[in-house]
């Protein structure tokens, strides 16, 4: 699948975090027999890594806002792929693809009423990752609460906890997912967790970058930390 997919030609701006994405997805669950969960959920979040380094590091505004139309609007679905500009169909051709393998293994499992949750997630964190890119378009940055209301969609850990549920074999009620999109208080927790751990992180990585770089741009000059 991977090679298939010519990752390297098709996406040279973005992360590859594949094994990365598959030893996170045995944290999710670990039992022999999800193993087949396992792969659905690998592809997933590297499908996702490969999205969020388009919103963040390659697409324009503009390319973004009918990308994400066609997310949002046919929840990814070849038949908007038109109204995708020629330079993120690849990425689109992509998402299409992996939802493609996740309705064909609904319904094998006769499970297709799942399918509706994953995308809605989809939806929900591309709409977010747009927002970010509206912000950034327009020079606008947001106050802590309005940052935090969209970041804690960003970090993913709503989609992966709904998503990785929905592989899952066992027999799982309709309310089990209505109470997850609906973002109950412990992923909500979770999420804001994550999302500071990371920023924090990302801060410090950033901030050693600009010491290094600034050491060799500009030897002998005292930089602030």
């Amino acid at each position: 699948w991977w090679k298939d997919l010519n990752f390297a030609e098709q996406f040279p701006y973005a992360r590859d975090r594949l094994v990365e994405c598959h030893f996170y997805t045995v944290g999710i669950y670990f039992e022999p027999q999800y193993s087949r969960a396992r792969e659905m959920m690998t592809k997933v979040l590297t499908i996702y890594t490969v999205i969020d380094d388009t919103y963040d590091a390659y697409a324009t505004y503009d390319e973004l806002v009918p990308f994400t139309d066609a997310i949002d609007r046919c929840g990814c679905d070849i038949s908007a792929i038109g109204s995708v500009l020629r330079s993120l169909r690849p990425t689109y051709q992509a998402l299409v693809d992996l939802y493609t393998q996740i309705e064909e293994k609904f319904i094998r499992e006769d499970k297709l009423d799942r399918l509706c949750y994953a995308k809605y997630e989809m939806k929900k964190l591309a709409r977010a990752f747009f927002k970010e890119a509206e912000w950034l378009n327009a020079g606008y940055i947001p106050n802590c609460e309005d940052y935090m209301k969209n970041a804690t969609v960003t970090t993913t850990c709503m989609m992966v906890a709904t998503i990785s549920l929905s592989f899952m074999e066992e027999s799982i009620a309709k309310e089990a997912f209505e109470w997850m999109i609906n973002e109950p208080l412990i992923l909500k927790a979770s999420s804001t967790i994550n999302r500071l751990k990371g920023d924090c992180i990302g801060h410090n990585v950033s901030t050693t970058l600009y010491l290094i770089f600034s050491s060799h741009l500009f030897p002998g000059r005292r930089t602030l930390a």
